[in-house]
């Protein structure tokens, strides 16, 4: 009877053990898409789980990836509900008296994932990119200033960074819940978050060239000051900023952010190992086939992943632990004993505790997997129509066509780029294939993508006015050129989106919103060709076989001649 205890006891408590967060399909899929730079895929493989519950450790988490990944692919809008959530929760929850952060808060009772300090911080860094995109500078600054929350630090020197092993020990040598918890015994010390000084003082300059505000562009003058302050590499940066000699901010990715891992007795101690290698690689910058101009890093995420005042302190798994070894080895022991079932029964209970406790030991390894290793920020005057922007680092290279100035009462445009080495071949043609908002006489064949043309321009009169002026579409109306896409589910509104942008018809999708000129997402897009539709409805696919034979016609016929291709 004891020894039938034991084992089912044991047995439970090693099953729990092994209970880990797998690596799932969805995930997996996530980052090849991330790596081959298919962004909208990667966007599909997070989205493909669903809404996740509040109740979901990883409710936070998946609007984190999406939101990254949606703003790298190019799109950014107010309406966006993720966004606006991710700014709330990281905002009002989880704050310490002292202002420094936890990692998790509590959603009716639930442990709800928040990332590590360093993760919140690049969250809401991103957020105020976010913002930026859409010249919300108001927005910008308060995500920005939230990026730039105190840190603990329990060095006893300037310049000390303790190893998960040495807190841990700091942890088990403690006497009071309190200190063995970590929530004593550290200094609340300065944040060293280049990117967010940076991104403050930009959105304070800008909020200044708006209103005319002179104590917003000191305040800007100071952050700015503060970066300097913290990396003085980056001063040639920051004056470029302060003499305002930009109208447009490339904020530029590249490669991917240090790996959360578990390591020590039981995959106690979380711990970040890097997957891109840190160096001091400037990025390369080259307007039109100019001289290049050098930008150094300003922002290092696996030098923030290493350093014990960017992560987490709180857990004490460690401990959990070792007390566990022990009580799993006194409760053994007891049971060995076999004075009595009384006494072998308290030792297969205190065993079990034991093996529990070494269970909860493990660390929990759910990150952002999908942040960056290093950010570049990069001020640009662009002066002409279709300028072209040809970035590098290392062997990682886009070249960014169609960029144009922005109007002069918009103040800067900012745009975030993710680099991927080596580069697929797209992100160096330096071509637009395709109509788009942003390049409606781009293409060869005006006629919707839809019917076996290259125009991807959502319905409209001057859409339309543009295909009947080629020789097609001849008496179309615009009410029944938007039930073609109607009958295709195809959408083009981010209202029909319900805020966040689907996969786009080129790559198999549904949507016709277009990303923003000057984004990896632009490039992707119409920088390649891609292979033809293949209409749904009868309707549409009928259409399409009359097209086909009229845009070879039209391809056939002498120069100047106009075919009249009908509904």
């Amino acid at each position: 009877m004891k020894r039938s205890t034991l084992i089912v006891l044991i047995a439970l408590a090693t099953g729990l053990a092994l209970v880990t967060g797998c690596q799932d399909a969805k995930r997996t899929d996530m980052m090849t898409s991330l790596q081959a730079g298919e962004l909208g895929r990667a966007r599909l493989a997070v989205e493909a789980g669903g809404e996740p519950k509040k109740e979901d450790r990883n409710y936070l988490l998946q609007k984190v990836r999406i939101g990254i990944l949606t703003l790298a692919d190019g799109y950014a809008y107010s309406e966006d509900p993720r966004v606006v959530s991710i700014f709330e929760i990281l905002r009002t929850q989880g704050l310490n008296k002292d202002k420094t952060v936890n990692a998790v808060f509590l959603n009716d009772g639930v442990t709800i994932w928040k990332g590590e300090p360093f993760e919140q911080a690049l969250t809401l860094a991103y957020i105020a990119e976010h913002f930026a995109v859409l010249g919300d500078w108001g927005n910008v600054r308060a995500a920005a200033m939230s990026s730039l929350f105190p840190l603990k630090s329990f060095a006893s020197k300037p310049g000390e960074n303790l190893s998960p092993e040495q807190l841990a020990a700091k942890a088990n040598q403690a006497k009071t819940d309190e200190e063995k918890n970590l929530k004593s015994g550290y200094k609340v010390a300065e944040t060293d978050f280049v990117l967010g000084y940076l991104l403050t003082g930009i959105a304070n300059q800008q909020l200044a060239r708006g209103s005319g505000d002179s104590s917003r562009l000191d305040e800007a003058m100071d952050y700015y000051a503060g970066a300097v302050k913290v990396d003085p590499s980056i001063k040639p940066v920051v004056e470029q900023l302060r003499g305002g000699e930009y109208n447009t901010i490339l904020i530029v990715d590249f490669g991917l952010g240090p790996e959360k891992y578990g390591r020590g007795p039981d995959n106690a101690i979380a711990d970040f190992r890097p997957r891109t290698q840190s160096d001091s690689r400037e990025a390369q910058v080259q307007i039109n086939g100019s001289a290049a101009v050098a930008f150094p890093v300003a922002c290092d995420v696996n030098k923030m992943a290493m350093d014990h005042k960017w992560k987490n302190l709180e857990d004490v798994r460690l401990v959990k632990s070792v007390v566990g070894t022990g009580m799993t080895v006194a409760g053994t022991a007891m049971m060995a004993q076999n004075q009595s079932s009384e006494m072998a029964m308290a030792g297969a209970g205190l065993a079990l505790i034991g093996l529990l406790a070494k269970a909860n030991a493990h660390a929990a390894v759910d990150y952002a997997e999908v942040v960056p290793q290093r950010t570049y920020v990069i001020p640009l005057q662009i002066e002409e129509q279709n300028t072209t922007v040809s970035l590098t680092v290392g062997n990682a290279r886009m070249v960014l066509a169609g960029l144009a100035p922005p109007d002069e009462d918009q103040g800067a445009q900012v745009r975030n780029v993710r680099l991927f080495a080596p580069p697929p071949a797209w992100a160096v043609s330096g071509k637009i294939l395709y109509c788009n908002d942003y390049a409606p006489l781009a293409c060869n064949v005006m006629l919707p993508y839809i019917l076996g043309g290259e125009c991807v321009c959502p319905p409209s009169a001057e859409a339309l006015s543009r295909y009947q002026q080629a020789g097609f579409l001849s008496g179309m109306t615009l009410g029944e050129l938007e039930s073609l896409y109607r009958d295709e589910k195809i959408t083009w509104t981010i209202q029909d989106e319900k805020g966040s942008p689907k996969l786009h018809v080129l790559e198999g999708g549904t949507s016709l919103l277009c990303p923003l000129p000057g984004t990896t997402g632009f490039a992707r897009l119409f920088g390649q060709r891609h292979g033809p539709y293949a209409a749904k409805s009868p309707r549409v696919q009928e259409l399409a076989r009359r097209c086909a034979a009229e845009i070879r016609q039209h391809q056939s016929a002498p120069a100047g001649g106009v075919v009249s291709a009908g509904r």
